[in-house]
């Protein structure tokens, strides 16, 4: 492998191998065929004699401090590059391994400096090492929910990649961007201002050099730098928010969060004012102390069958549907406790919203083994009056269970401001699906009109978004909240009229955003959801498409999809339009709509060539919207006509009829007195999964 003293040294790499580290080159070979066997502890003996023998050669010292990196031992792996970056501070590859051995040891705070070094001096020749390190911090910050940081490392990560890995790198970042637990103001692009205006020379080329430090991932001198142009210029709205996106690119929210403000309560553009609010208020999420907290207790029981059949007699609790890959290392049972008794399935269509029964609380039990403490029970809510209730119910159910200790609180908890909006219903299991929908959206509606209207908000000095009305020095922070309501409630799908509650708070509509001239890739989103898509050309009008599909915003995204249609840019897909506007349509409740999409698609799909696999798709996303509601006499027919064109055709059709039934709690047999059977062996025809029924009442907090 070394034969040729004259080739660049492996580790010295500048200088030829017969003038550095030739002496243990042979050493160095059988360490590495070692290696390669994963012989470890082998390696790590030879490495340990070569030392003996020639202790002013580092190649060995770095291969073992990878090698004891590998093995977890990330302590004195750092140790051993301590010593070498103090000889070989220039090294490209000791400044890399030395990055990722300090965040292993320190995490991203301890390893600040290390990590931007490596950023900024070893990224090129070790873009590999600099990319997984950007990766792993990343993933530290999603962690902690510092998501605006965790998707700017994601970034870097992609920057650095070297070519083979950009497209496992870039994957990711779409995954980032297409979660739609995440709020949709955070996802998606945020740019600095370059250059910054309002500045002297001096202070622009500064500015400059700020954000030239940004661009390697020098995140917390960059802010250093604009906090030192503020000295000077403190109600200048840009530096005020490229400093905020460097201090939350760190996880600096507090510091980011106060700089969004006052950028929002500087800038003379209202829209974009607004958007810094809403930054600024979804990153307060994160950091503020005022929350509802999660309040827990634990029991202890003798038994947990016995206790989880005594659980299924209580009249106010309900049963969570568990698969049984959930029960491993989990609890074995969960059940919601209710605030009054659970419905029967026959309840009838004038049920009223306040009668339908809220979950206050839930009850976990864990079957652990004697030598781990036996049979648990945790009894876990928020840490309000409905906490207390459950307590309540769960002492009157007489179960077999003894308090162990006293109730503890999380940290996590759920936005007192936003305490409004926590409301989480329980269905009997055969509810039909359309009619939750249908109850929900209701539900939405009553909770912003009478609740979050007149809910003081701590942004708004305490005063409710309705009396916050006709206050100029509250519109921006107004228009903000509206946003934060608009993320929460997207998360739920809830399509709230962002306009019409603009006006009806004294607000302007959201103010267009031309996109004559705009590069729409490097727009947030927020910002992308003003462009009005009728003034977009075609090019730009397949990127909004790309972006609204990714993100999802539904009212960005339905009226992008309309535009599409009028339209139709080469290479779309409109199977993927009419399959999104269905479901749109029927999130909103419209079913008629739904099922017009339903039949356009099925329509276009029918014209195309070997047709027969998407179509056979339509039909099932027809079936699938009809058994929402399974006692609609549409259903019978829609499936009657399905059996008697596919069960010829698929072999195993009723088997896969059978298992849409079944996703929809519904028996063919007996539920819907279905005529027919269905027959025949051979492969079996996998059809997309049936769709899922929304959640009522999820929001999005920290820690959910």
């Amino acid at each position: 492998m070394f034969e040729d003293v004259y080739q660049p040294c492996p580790f010295c790499k500048t200088t030829k191998l017969k003038f550095c580290c030739a002496v243990i080159a042979d050493d160095m070979e059988r360490v590495i065929r070692l290696q390669e066997s994963r012989q470890t502890l082998a390696a790590l003996n030879l490495l340990e004699q070569i030392k003996k023998k020639h202790p002013d050669k580092l190649w060995n010292e770095f291969t073992r401090a990878s090698i004891l990196l590998e093995e977890g031992q990330p302590e004195e792996a750092l140790g051993i590059l301590n010593h070498i970056l103090q000889q070989k501070p220039e090294h490209t590859s000791v400044i890399a391994l030395h990055a990722i051995a300090t965040y292993a040891v320190h995490g991203y705070r301890g390893a600040k400096d290390s990590i931007v070094r490596a950023f900024h001096r070893a990224a090129e020749d070790e873009a590999e090492l600099v990319s997984n390190l950007s990766l792993s911090i990343a993933m530290e910050f999603f962690g902690m929910r510092c998501y605006l940081a965790c998707r700017q490392h994601l970034v870097l990560a992609l920057r650095f990649a070297p070519t083979e890995y950009k497209q496992e790198c870039f994957v990711k970042l779409l995954e980032f961007d297409g979660n739609s637990e995440l709020p949709y103001p955070l996802r998606g692009a945020h740019n600095l201002i370059e250059p910054v205006t309002g500045l002297d020379e001096e202070a622009t080329k500064l500015a400059h050099k700020a954000y030239v430090l940004s661009s390697f991932g020098a995140y917390a001198k960059a802010a250093e730098r604009y906090d030192q142009l503020l000295e000077n210029a403190p109600e200048n709205s840009q530096l005020l928010y490229n400093a905020a996106l460097c201090r939350a690119w760190i996880g600096d929210e507090e510091i980011a969060v106060k700089q969004l403000h006052d950028a929002a309560d500087h800038i003379e553009d209202f829209e974009k004012g607004a958007e810094y609010e809403a930054l600024a208020q979804l990153l307060e999420l994160n950091v503020t102390e005022d929350v509802v907290p999660i309040r827990s207790q634990r029991f202890t029981t003798s038994s947990s069958t016995l206790l989880i059949s005594a659980c299924d007699e209580q009249p106010r609790f309900s049963r969570v549907p568990m698969r049984p890959e959930e029960a491993e290392g989990g609890p074995v049972a969960m059940f919601e406790i209710l605030d009054r008794q659970a419905m029967s399935n026959d309840v009838g269509d004038d049920l009223k919203l306040d009668e339908i029964p809220n979950v206050i609380a839930q009850l976990s039990i864990y079957d652990f083994p004697a030598e781990a403490g036996g049979p648990q029970v945790a009894l876990t809510g928020l840490s309000s009056d409905m906490f207390e209730t459950a307590k309540e119910v769960v002492t009157e159910a007489e179960l077999s269970i003894e308090p162990e200790g006293e109730p503890e609180d999380a940290q996590d908890g759920w936005p007192r401001d936003w305490d409004c909006l926590n409301w989480r219903w329980a269905y009997p299991e055969k509810f039909p699906i359309r009619r939750r929908r249908e109850l929900e959206l209701s539900k939405w509606n009553q909770v912003i009109d009478e609740k979050w209207k007149s809910s003081p908000l701590s942004v708004l000095g305490g005063k409710s978004p309705q009396e916050a009305v006709g206050d100029e020095s509250l519109q921006t922070r107004l228009a903000g909240a509206l946003y934060v309501l608009d993320a929460f409630c997207d998360r739920s799908r809830y399509e709230i009229d962002l306009n019409k509650l603009r006006t009806d708070l004294g607000l302007p509509e959201v103010g267009p955003l031309s996109p004559e001239g705009v590069s729409l890739n490097s727009l947030s989103n927020v910002a992308l959801h003003r462009v009005p898509v009728a003034e977009a050309d075609v090019k730009q009008l397949r990127l909004i498409l790309n972006r609204a599909l990714l993100i999802h915003e539904r009212r960005y995204l339905y009226a992008t999809l309309r535009e599409v249609l009028e339209r139709t840019p080469e290479e779309t897909d409109l199977n993927r339009v009419y399959q999104t506007l269905s479901e749109l349509a029927r999130d909103r409740a419209n079913v008629d709509e739904a099922l017009e999409w339903i039949a356009k698609g099925k329509e276009y799909a029918q014209a195309l060539s070997n047709s027969f696999e998407e179509v056979f798709r339509w039909d099932t996303r027809e079936l699938s919207l009809r058994l929402e509601d399974p006692t609609s006499e549409d259903v019978k027919p829609c499936i009657n006509r399905l059996r008697e064109y596919y069960g010829p055709k698929l072999p195993q059709f009723e088997e896969h009829l059978n298992s849409v039934l079944a996703a929809y709690g519904v028996t063919a047999a007996h539920d819907l007195s279905i005529d027919g059977t269905g027959s025949g062996t051979g492969g079996v025809w996998t059809p997309e999964a049936a769709s899922q029924a929304p959640a009522g009442g999820k929001l999005w907090v920290p820690g959910q």
